[in-house]
């Protein structure tokens, strides 16, 4: 009789995690509102910190998350850079070297002029 007792409350022990793990898992999808509050908060303290104060563009980024925000900005090759990239591409001396520029713009014999 007590084996049987001992092995209910086993089988009772083993089945509640079993049943509440699917409930705890789907809770934590659910950002409580005062999470995502805490959340803006701490975004807008790092962009105060961290930066020259939040701008949309950077608050828009943050808005992902901080620690991945803050991720991109300590490896800078991640960040994708085409808007800026189509922006200077018109401004050819970007790409020259030192002495393609003093070629292509120095006129006359004069250093400085």
């Amino acid at each position: 009789m007590r084996l049987r007792r001992t092995q209910l409350v086993v089988s009772v022990l083993c089945l509640i995690p079993a049943y509440a793990a699917p409930q705890l898992l789907a809770r934590k999808k659910d950002k409580p509102p005062e999470a995502t509050q805490n959340e803006r908060k701490r975004a807008l303290h790092a962009l105060n910190r961290l930066t020259f104060g939040p701008v949309r563009e950077t608050s828009q980024q943050c808005e992902h998350g901080v620690d991945k925000w803050i991720d991109l900005q300590l490896h800078p090759d991640k960040i994708n850079d085409k808007a800026l990239e189509t922006r200077l591409a018109p401004f050819r001396t970007l790409r020259m070297d030192v002495h393609e520029i003093l070629d292509n713009f120095l006129t006359s014999g004069e250093p400085g002029r």
